[in-house]
């Protein structure tokens, strides 16, 4: 079947790489310079709103609230300026990009943006924006399709299967019926920017473009739209085929799936991501392709707006100085903003939108004895989000890692930890009563393990305390975390909440948690508590639902059983604690796409080692 002209099919092949380039230079742009400014205004209207986390009950509350309508319409207007940029440029090219003209990027980003400054002035700017919009999801639409049947709602939204197969199915109407609608006006940024005509007008042109040439217009559109859908696919699943044959190669046998589990999520966002702009490059060169084919050639150049030269007399180059300026201020803070977002972890809405975060109890208590280096490595190894540890201070103020105010059940030595020196501490064996293989296995400081898990694991740094306080435990603590800069890579737990009061005024922007063995009181009436961290048999739905709407999060302990971890993923708790995280992740993260990955591997491991030591209680 000939889907297009030679002419324009040529086109199409032979030009695609520098419509990536394009794109690959907004998407620098974007991630390096708008992400990390939306994110620093996020945080700061965090602080003013009063909340830690956004949850599905306080959603809401927080979109209404008067300095966050007034961020997403900043940002709306900055996005559509951006998206008009990048549409500009890309259908530009399109059009200058004949037989013996190749501009280069730069001359295209100039003649860009001082396109889009002139389709600005020359009419309504915000109809102007709303359609840069409203083209740029036209173009995604099958993007937007495929996220939708594959999206997993919360349990706590909808009533079962049925509800979601009902808001799926409703959901791709909706983006039918607006492909249909907004289809119209497929051709109007390019009569905008082919004879200057306004929007109005253009949109108009559009349509009787598209009713004389409706059905080669539509055949061709859905044509490349299933080769590329199929081209997607195909690629999605050698990437995930790729993925699990590599981690069953490479990874310990015991951790294979849970591995797959790790990284699957970040192959259906890359994926997500590459869809994106194949569908955008793909369609911009389709309808620009239709569009010059369609219009009538007088011999004229077909676009009156002309891609300068950079020459000596060139507006550009007399500018060059100030141009290079700008835009080593942009990379440079782009850098170092993005820098100091990844470092710190500090993406709002990245816990909200994570799903259920698993900490390792202990370590890994399971795998490892509990508290020591190896019980650590073992956490990092089954790709937990948390690794929770226990710590006390010894006699001369070093902080330690140790949950029972005795030695005795991990060393067999039956005096007080307090009572002993750091020096004494690391004579004990902390190993042997778990395994031979642990013998004089020591007990780890604070800056140890911080040393161990930077980068690797974030922490969940519970405090015990047995004896008075005034020890300057919690100064020690924030010192440690200052120094390690790990201030959002670790929150801080404890039954005793004076202890968690201090560490907030020592520094406000570390996460604390209070621990409750049961519920009793008001929950909500703790102003310096970030988290809940609740024996699991206690939680409730109107107990999360409560500590939801209040931005806090709820973390349940200790959860071992699949019964148990069924409820409180129908909960919506935010956090499992877990002696056996490896199993937990591999119950909590399967859908149906992974299904079928997951049972190739079981079917090529056979009986794992693990699943020899693990006794699951159901």
């Amino acid at each position: 079947m000939i889907w297009l002209k030679r002419k324009y099919r040529k086109l199409m092949m032979t030009h695609n790489h520098i419509l990536l380039l394009l794109v690959a230079c907004y998407g620098v742009l974007f991630i390096m310079t708008l992400l990390p400014m939306f994110n620093y205004a996020l945080t700061f209207i965090m602080k003013l709103w009063g909340r830690s986390y956004v949850t599905s009950e306080n959603l809401v509350s927080l979109l209404t609230y008067p300095p966050m309508l007034l961020l997403m319409f900043i940002s709306l207007i900055i996005f559509s300026i951006y998206i008009l940029f990048m549409m500009t440029t890309l259908i530009l090219y399109t059009f200058t990009a004949q037989d013996n003209f190749h501009p280069s990027i730069t001359q295209l980003l100039i003649a860009g943006f001082k396109e889009s400054l002139r389709l600005l002035r020359s009419g309504n700017k915000l109809l102007f924006l709303l359609y840069s919009i409203l083209f740029y999801l036209l173009l995604h639409v099958p993007v937007l399709a495929g996220i939708t049947l594959y999206l997993r709602f919360p349990n706590d939204l909808w009533g079962g299967a049925s509800d979601r197969l009902f808001i799926k199915g409703l959901i791709l109407l909706i983006l039918i019926l607006y492909s249909i609608i907004t289809s119209m006006g497929i051709f109007a940024f390019h009569y905008c920017i082919h004879d200057g005509q306004s929007l109005p007008s253009s949109i108009r042109q559009s349509k009787k473009l598209l009713k004389s040439h409706l059905p080669r217009t539509v055949r061709t559109l859905i044509l490349y739209e299933i080769s590329m859908i199929l081209a997607v696919y195909i690629l999605y699943y050698v990437m995930l085929t790729i993925t699990a044959l590599f981690i069953f190669l490479i990874v310990d046998k015991s951790i294979v799936i849970t591995a797959f589990l790790s990284v699957y999520p970040k192959i259906n966002f890359y994926t997500i991501m590459l869809a994106g702009i194949i569908f955008l490059i793909t369609n911009i060169n389709v309808i620009s392709s239709l569009f010059r084919t369609y219009l009538p050639q007088d011999g004229n150049d077909f676009c009156t707006v002309q891609v300068p030269p950079v020459t000596s007399d060139s507006e550009a180059y007399r500018y060059r100085h100030l141009l290079a300026g700008i835009l080593i201020f942009v990379i440079a803070f782009g850098s170092f903003s993005f820098y100091i977002t990844i470092r710190y972890d500090s993406f709002y809405l990245k816990e909200a939108l994570s799903g259920i975060m698993i900490t390792s109890h202990r370590g890994n208590s399971f795998m490892a004895p509990e508290n020591t280096i190896p019980a650590l490595e073992y956490a990092i190894q089954a790709h937990s989000d948390y690794a929770e540890i226990d710590i006390q201070q010894c006699l001369d103020g070093t902080i330690v890692l140790m949950h029972d105010r005795t030695l005795w059940r991990t060393t067999r030595d039956n005096r007080v930890l307090t009572s002993l020196t750091l020096e004494q501490l690391k004579q004990l064996d902390a190993g042997s009563w778990f395994a031979p293989e642990y013998i004089n296995t020591p007990i780890p400081t604070l800056e140890e393990a911080f040393e161990y898990c930077k980068g690797k694991v974030r922490l969940n740094i519970d405090i015990k305390y047995y004896d008075k306080k005034d020890s300057g435990l919690e100064e020690a603590l924030v010192a440690l975390i200052d120094q390690y800069d790990l201030e959002r890579s670790c929150i801080i737990s404890s039954m005793d909440y004076p202890a968690l009061v201090k560490i907030k005024e020592l520094n406000p922007n570390i996460k604390t948690g209070l621990i409750l063995s049961v519920t009793y009181g008001n929950l909500l009436d703790k102003k310096y508590v970030d988290f809940y961290s609740l024996r699991s048999s206690f939680i409730s739905k109107s107990i999360v639902e409560s500590v939801h709407h209040e931005g806090k999060e709820i973390h349940a302990w200790t959860v071992n059983r699949t019964n148990e971890l069924e409820r409180m993923m129908s909960l919506g708790v935010d956090n499992i604690i877990t002696d056996n995280p490896i199993r937990i992740r591999e119950e909590l993260h399967r859908d149906d796409t992974a299904e079928t990955f997951i049972n190739l591997l079981n079917r090529m491991l056979g009986n794992r080692s693990f699943y020899q030591l693990v006794q699951w209680k159901n």
